[in-house]
């Protein structure tokens, strides 16, 4: 019979039995389980005996079913032998299964981790998880000098019983003890922040498999929502929280200052079109309470989200057969929505929040055929100024306009290994744009790390690695950023969540420059040797302190009492990491910081 995925376990006790499981067939959630027991020969023929006990697995109803062990296609299986007896079998998918008749019968199986299964009083449970454990399983490893030891690997991390065949209590029989302590590999997809209130340092992330999470000032993260973290907003000054799961499901909660519970509104999704399991939204950066929506090939504006439910209108569907895979919308002028497709249209949406939008392809003549939009970024302070992102590899990844999408040129520099886009070059998944005091600072989210410019104008751009200490080469799957005070957020795929301010005037106004009339760094880039000049009114005590992008004290270069008029200082960065690094003057009435970037 037809066969996907399946996993194979041989029991260490007898190696003559051997189960086979996984998926069994074209509808992609039914389980299979075979047994095998060799006899003589080459195992064929008469020669091995086959028993087929799918029939006995508890099984899901529907591919989207969370009952019973539905791999959903495959993706989750784990199936091992008790080392000690061959009839005692452990079989998972979102759940875990034990049978100590090798699930010969249906009669000795215990629901042992996972959602939630039919063997608790009869009937689903569906108002929690298996207590200390998480669905999805992928593998189990017992314990070579404890075999009642059972270590479980699942989308929520490592879990370990120390009794795998306890039965303890009816529907609950094994208990589970949670591995996961400062476990520094979480998956996020998407990162928000406050874009109103300066200095605030809240982070809301949607994390692979693990719900919704906001950190607090306090630095601790607290689960809000469930289901798979995506995409997620928090309006200005906190005045609500969006948070989505898988599939577009969308809530939206309201929280007090302490960040209490006050209350929500539970999937107000439109009732139509059909959402991709990551599905972009946005809220409308002049107006919160106005939301623009991606539902698989169509794009909805919610006009009142004082009435989530009740206010949805469809604005476009994408031409052709492919979904909207990114979405932005402008701030000045604004009104304007900018989205991108799947097989690489970008178009605009003028008036999009009137009765009548209107739609115009910006598709560039030279974007890679057919490939991934990943992002679109806009310059919150000219709408004309975009820049579009393909997360394929072997294509053009960066392309920039200044003109609103009429023309676009390769920005991409050298992330790309050749000019054509082809060789090396990373995917990239994430471009923001941080207005600065002296210059604008570009972060590109790639597959190898983050990387930053400051120039994206000439025709061979030249993009630095950041963070290569802290965020390495980990995936950075997504960035947001608040232009007031430089606060930026950034998301990675299996390190977490990195958090640092990239302009030095955390206040977002220019202070008094009584002390510090000028500031000056030179050569940047630099190789080796930075010379530091810097003008005073009046004498004054003064000090130079270099920070890396996450705001970590790298070396204090000097601190005394300085002269009126010019003074000079100088710095060896022949052993600091390449990367771009902030150098900050501060004297009693004054704190300027400048950017430089270190290359060997």
């Amino acid at each position: 019979s037809a066969a996907g995925r399946m996993r194979i376990a041989i029991a260490p006790s007898n190696e003559n039995v051997v189960y086979f499981g996984g998926l069994s067939d074209g509808a992609g959630f039914i389980p299979s389980l075979l047994h095998y027991t060799y006899r003589s020969s080459d195992g064929s023929g008469s020669g091995g005996t086959w028993d087929d006990r799918s029939r006995n697995v508890p099984s899901p109803t529907d591919l989207h079913d969370a009952g019973g062990v539905n791999t959903y296609g495959g993706y989750a299986e784990a199936l091992r032998v008790l080392p000690t007896d061959e009839n005692t079998v452990f079989f998972g998918g979102t759940n875990l299964f034990r049978s100590t008749d090798g699930f010969q019968t249906s009669d000795n199986i215990a629901w042992i981790g996972g959602y939630y299964g039919p063997y608790l009083a009869g009937q689903y449970d569906s108002t929690q998880s298996y207590p200390n454990h998480h669905p999805d399983n992928h593998d189990l490893q017992f314990l070579a000098s404890d075999p009642n030891t059972l270590y479980s690997a699942n989308d929520g991390g490592i879990y370990v019983s120390h009794d795998c065949l306890d039965d303890n209590s009816e529907g609950r029989p094994i208990e589970w003890t949670i591995l996961n302590s400062n476990d520094k590999a979480s998956i996020v997809y998407v990162v928000a922040i406050d874009h109103a209130t300066l200095g605030d340092t809240t982070v809301l992330g949607g994390f692979q498999d693990q719900g919704s999470w906001l950190r607090t000032e306090n630095n601790s993260w607290t689960q809000y929502d469930g289901g798979d973290g995506c995409f997620c907003e928090i309006a200005d000054h906190k005045a609500a929280y969006y948070m989505t799961s898988e599939s577009g499901y969308i809530d939206q909660w309201f929280l007090a200052p302490d960040f209490s519970y006050v209350s929500s509104n539970f999937d107000f999704r439109p009732g139509f079109g059909t959402p991709e399991f990551l599905s972009p939204y946005e809220l409308d950066p002049n107006n919160n309470n106005q939301m623009y929506y991606s539902a698989g090939n169509s794009i909805w504006i919610d006009n009142d989200l004082t009435n989530p439910l009740q206010s949805w209108t469809l604005i476009e569907n994408a031409p052709g057969n492919a979904f909207i895979s990114a979405l932005t919308v402008s701030t000045v002028p604004g009104q304007e929505l900018f989205y991108g497709t799947s097989n690489g249209e970008v178009f605009r949406v003028d008036q999009a929040n009137t009765a009548s939008p209107v739609l115009k392809e910006i598709t560039g003549a030279a974007f890679p055929k057919n490939a991934f939009v990943s992002c679109i970024t806009v310059d919150p302070q000219n709408a004309d100024s975009i820049v579009v992102c393909f997360s394929n590899y072997h294509v053009i990844s960066i392309f920039a306009s200044n003109d609103g999408g009429t023309t676009w040129r390769n920005v991409s520099g050298n992330l790309e290994q050749f000019p054509d886009g082809s060789g090396d070059g990373p995917s990239v998944r994430w471009v923001t744009l941080v207005h600065q005091k002296v210059q604008e600072l570009y972060l590109c989210g790639t597959s190898v790390g983050l990387f930053s410019t400051a120039d994206i104008s000439g025709s061979e751009v030249t993009w630095t690695q950041e963070g290569v200490n802290t965020i390495g080469y980990a995936t950075v799957e997504n960035i947001d950023a608040r232009q007031s005070d430089g606060f930026v957020a950034i998301a990675t795929q299996g390190s977490g969540v990195f958090t640092s301010h990239v302009v030095s005037d955390v206040s977002g106004v220019e202070a008094p420059s009584i002390a510090a009339l000028s500031f000056d760094i030179w050569p940047n880039p630099i190789a080796n040797v930075a010379q530091i000049q810097f003008t005073l009114s009046s004498s004054a005590r003064a000090s130079l302190r270099m920070y890396d992008v996450t705001g970590k004290t790298v070396a204090d270069l000097a601190e005394g009492n300085y002269s009126e008029g010019m003074n000079h200082a100088s710095f060896d960065c022949t052993t600091l990491p390449p990367g771009s690094y902030f150098i900050q003057l501060e004297t009693p009435d004054a704190v300027e910081t400048r950017r430089i970037v270190i290359r060997h």
